[in-house]
């Protein structure tokens, strides 16, 4: 198991659907034509209900679409997490290094998108966000410099999430922060502005298939990182 994605094992069932389902589907509903985690046995028993029990499939799935095929059928399997990270961090031209902590990385990785989704909003964007913010520019400061876990990062977050979700056409989307899949919580996420955040990623001319599966991937799983070492209530309160 990789010791980065350990987490996962604490992760609601819902959540690791999500990102199952980002592993198995494009888009457009259909399978990807090289994603092998639906044919496992393990799959077909516990998907939807159960997917804790394969937690360990989902990971090496990952894995692989972070590593080169060729290398992959050599050693039998894919690329640590962290290396998957740091390639699309490099991708994104975001500088991190050894010494930075997964947390870290990840961090550099959703503050880069979120600023970059801030030219795409309009000042009524931004205003609901936060009224106490009143140009872009003070608005990618904070973004730069807050704590991740402060509450306008983490209602950014979690709207960005519940757009590339979305985009994605992820069914299970609505459940990313589990007893808000109904409420006033949802009302808001479901907003235009989830829409603008989830679509920063798309904004890179990346190079290669995997990444529009890895870097959708690695962008929920360092949510889920941050949201799972918070209570419902502190998350509640912060998408107020």
């Amino acid at each position: 198991m990789d010791k980065d994605l350990e987490f996962l094992n604490e992760c609601t069932n819902d959540q690791l659907r999500n990102i199952a389902d980002l592993l198995v589907y494009n888009e457009k509903g259909q399978k990807r034509n090289d994603e092998t985690l639906s044919s496992r046995k393990s799959y077909s028993t516990y998907y939807p209900n159960e997917i804790k029990k394969i937690v360990p499939d989902i990971v090496d799935e990952l894995q692989r679409y972070g590593g080169n095929k060729i290398l992959n059928a050599l050693r039998g399997h894919g690329i640590q997490y962290r290396n998957i990270l740091e390639d699309i961090c490099d991708q994104y031209k975001i500088k991190y290094n050894e010494f930075n902590t997964i947390e870290e990385v990840e961090g550099f990785l959703l503050r880069k998108l979120l600023i970059t989704s801030v030219d795409n909003m309009t000042m009524d964007d931004i205003q609901s966000v936060s009224t106490e913010i009143k140009s872009k520019e003070a608005l990618k400061d904070l973004l730069s410099t807050g704590k991740l876990s402060s509450p306008l990062i983490l209602k950014m977050t979690t709207m960005m999430v519940y757009g590339i979700l979305q985009k994605m056409g992820v069914m299970m989307a609505n459940a990313i922060v589990g007893r808000f899949m109904f409420g006033r919580v949802f009302a808001f996420l479901a907003g235009p502005i989830g829409w603008v955040l989830g679509g920063a990623w798309m904004a890179y001319d990346l190079l290669g298939h995997s990444y529009k599966v890895t870097v959708p991937c690695v962008i929920t799983i360092a949510y889920y990182r941050i949201i799972n070492q918070r209570t419902e209530i502190e998350i509640e309160n912060s998408l107020k």
